[in-house]
């Protein structure tokens, strides 16, 4: 920030932008995460807070990193869901067990 990056009239504030917002994501959630709970919002009348759905994708990159490929994007939205919610419902089914006996 000290160098500017941040500022819109820099020459690199796109990249900068683009940079945090990778940074963010790599941090948190994105935009498949998103995906994933508007589809089980959707299709299993499942509401999640936004610590919950953090907590949820960590919980799914610890069972499998590439969790994302799971299923492919589906219906376009708005909000995109994803085409196959089974294994992801299923995760959520065991992830909210796993939590009730902590």
């Amino acid at each position: 920030m000290d160098a500017g990056f941040d500022k819109t009239e820099h020459n690199r504030n796109s990249y900068f932008s683009l940079a945090s917002h990778y940074l963010e994501m790599a941090k948190g959630t994105n935009i498949r995460d998103e995906m994933i709970e508007a589809t089980l919002q959707a299709k299993h009348k499942i509401q999640m807070t936004d610590e919950e759905l953090l907590e949820f994708s960590n919980y799914l990159v610890s069972l499998d990193p590439t969790y994302p490929t799971w299923s492919d994007v589906g219906e376009a939205g708005p909000p995109a869901l994803v085409k196959d919610s089974k294994r992801y419902y299923d995760a959520y089914l065991e992830f909210k067990k796993l939590k009730v006996k902590s």
